[in-house]
């Protein structure tokens, strides 16, 4: 599983990525 370990700034990428395609309002994973 180390080889699908993210650092942080992976993470925020990611979810930018993910916010531009998705309405941040459906993108609740944070909470």
């Amino acid at each position: 599983m180390d080889n699908f370990t993210m650092t942080k700034n992976e993470y925020e990428i990611v979810k930018k990525l993910v916010n531009m395609v998705f309405p941040e309002e459906i993108i609740d994973t944070n909470k």
